[in-house]
Parts: structure tokens; C-alpha cells; sequence
């Protein structure tokens, strides 16, 4: 009795400067809000496949004082906590997971520290990586 091989082609990826999805538009936060506060979000497409490690960039500025960015999924954070004093700033993080599915969603939360009547702001939010094809052989 001879069994049927089945291929499963499963889409994963690795961490680059190539850019998959890019959220551009500069988007302001909360004004004198110390809290965290979502100005930015992604949902990933049904080609993410679930151990894939991306890398995030986005720009960081402010209208004074310090402002702070954090990236988050699906409303819980997993991003370092960056800061930003002076000059707008570019930060960027790889991160991964072993569960990320098709309709996660990938945020930008800012928030304020410091001096009163200052506004955070977050622009060019993008997931970056270069995808490869792995494929299983189950006999």
C-alpha cells in the first residue's frame, strides 16, 4: 500500500530594508496625553506566514517636550518603548513571532512626557522583509 506525498507551501519572512507595506502619512497623537494612543495601523494580508520575523520602521517626532513610540499587535505591545527629544528620528526593530496570522493587526501607539501643549506624531509606519517559500513534505 503506497501513501500520496502532499506538498504545503507556506509563505514566511526575513528581516530586510525591502518594503511590504508602508502606512506614509504623518499622523498626530493625543496633545498632553502621557497615555499611549493608537495613530497608526496595518492588517496583515493572508500571504504572512506564522514564524515570520519582520522589521518595523517608522519616524518619531514632536512639538516640543519628548515624545515616545511603541509598536504594538492586535492592541498589546511588543515593541521597545523609543524616545524622541529633539530632531524627528527614524527607529527601527526586528520582531518576531510564531503565531502571527492573516488578520493581526501591526499599530504605532505614541504618547507625550514632559512639557504641557505638546503633540506626538508618528509618519512613514512600514513593515519591511523579503519573503521565501518553504515547502513541507508530508508523506
Amino acid at each position: 500500500m503506497g501513501y500520496a506525498n502532499t506538498q504545503i507551501a507556506i509563505q514566511t519572512y526575513v528581516p530586510s530594508d525591502d518594503v511590504l507595506i508602508n502606512n506614509a502619512a504623518n499622523k498626530a497623537g493625543n496633545s498632553d496625553d502621557p497615555v499611549f494612543n493608537k495613530i497608526k495601523e496595518i492588517t496583515l494580508g493572508s500571504t504572512i506566514g506564522s514564524s515570520s520575523l519582520f522589521r518595523f520602521k517608522f519616524i518619531l517626532s514632536r512639538s516640543g517636550g519628548t515624545a515616545r513610540g511603541r509598536i504594538y499587535r492586535n492592541g498589546s505591545a511588543i515593541g521597545t518603548e523609543q524616545t524622541v527629544g529633539g530632531a524627528p528620528t527614524e527607529f527601527t526593530e526586528d520582531i518576531v513571532s510564531t503565531t502571527w496570522v492573516e488578520s493581526d493587526t501591526v499599530e504605532l501607539w505614541v504618547r507625550i512626557t514632559g512639557a504641557p501643549s505638546v503633540t506626538p506624531y508618528g509618519s512613514d509606519f512600514r513593515i519591511c522583509g523579503i519573503g521565501s517559500e518553504w515547502i513541507n513534505t508530508v508523506v
